[in-house]
């Protein structure tokens, strides 16, 4: 099964030598998508720092396919959000050097200049705006996850006391289910027991393992969960939905170049044959937004 995948061993993930632009997808539909090519114009607004180097330090979460996840033959970092770093790279002339990380490391190894830039599905909030500027690439909301058959009846109103699985560091941990515990707690209920995992398809194993009720994830991740895995099914949305955006430090010029590399990619089509690749075509959007 696809979800086991994520057990490839994590040191893999630590080789971040310059890889070549690559659209072969583990988890991807369909024939690789012809790469992009660099175009003069928006090239010549990289800034000169990275320009220079030819390529940029890219960081992603592990374990969230089709958005990403590990290889098993190859232990590269394969899906959606590699794919469109690779041909938002090509447009500016660039590589990419492609790392994996939990989502709590990443805006820590931004900070200390380990990474330029992030493809890792953040929702954009005024938490992260303080130290990140974005450029929002899908729109996407957090769903629940339960057992197939929905056996203990849950939904996203009763959830109290109940054990519910997130990846560590992520938006389902830190914003939604604390906001959900507190009703509970305010309703005089039991507060809802957050276990936190690696990352969303390790959550999904202890939910299938039964040490868990629940899982709460993105949901582009849990839908491509449940195609996998037949004991998984979705049971309700968790939020309206979120900007998710690129993410690059706060005030660096690059946020520009990207923004203007990715609605490039809109207008041509190669963003929408991305999104169809990876089953996630209900996510696009029309418009490149900056926030900052």
């Amino acid at each position: 099964a696809c979800l086991v995948m994520v057990t490839v061993c994590v040191l893999l993930l630590s080789a971040c030598s310059p890889v070549k632009p690559d659209t072969t997808g583990a988890v991807g539909n369909g024939p690789p998508i012809e790469m992009s090519t660099a175009v003069p114009e928006l090239a010549e607004l990289v800034p000169e720092e990275y320009a220079d180097r030819g390529y940029l330090n890219v960081v992603t979460t592990v374990g969230m396919a089709p958005l990403n996840i590990p290889d098993s033959a190859t232990g590269q970092i394969e899906g959606f959000n590699p794919d469109l770093a690779r041909h938002i790279a090509a447009v500016l002339d660039l590589e990419v050097k492609l790392s994996g990380a939990s989502i709590d490391q990443i805006i820590p190894g931004m900070q200390a200049g380990r990474y330029d830039i992030t493809f890792s599905n953040m929702a954009i909030n005024d938490e992260r705006l303080e130290v990140l500027d974005f450029v929002e690439y899908y729109f996407s909301g957090s769903a629940l996850g339960v057992l197939e058959g929905n056996p203990l009846g849950l939904d996203a109103d009763n959830l109290c006391g109940r054990a519910v699985g997130v990846s560590n560091g992520s938006y389902q941990m830190t914003k939604v289910l604390p906001k959900v515990s507190d009703e509970c707690l305010q309703k005089a209920q039991s507060a809802i027991s957050i276990q936190a995992y690696p990352d969303q398809q390790k959550a999904a194993l202890a939910l299938l393992s039964g040490r868990i009720d629940a899982v709460c994830m993105d949901g582009p991740v849990l839908a491509y969960a449940t195609t996998q895995e037949p004991r998984l099914e979705k049971a309700a949305n968790m939020t309206n939905g979120s900007h998710i955006g690129i993410g690059v430090n706060k005030h660096d010029r690059l946020v520009d170049a990207v923004q203007k590399a990715l609605q490039y990619l809109i207008d041509t089509g190669v963003y929408e044959q991305l999104l169809e690749r990876y089953g996630i075509n209900d996510l696009g959007i029309e418009k490149a937004e900056v926030y900052s």
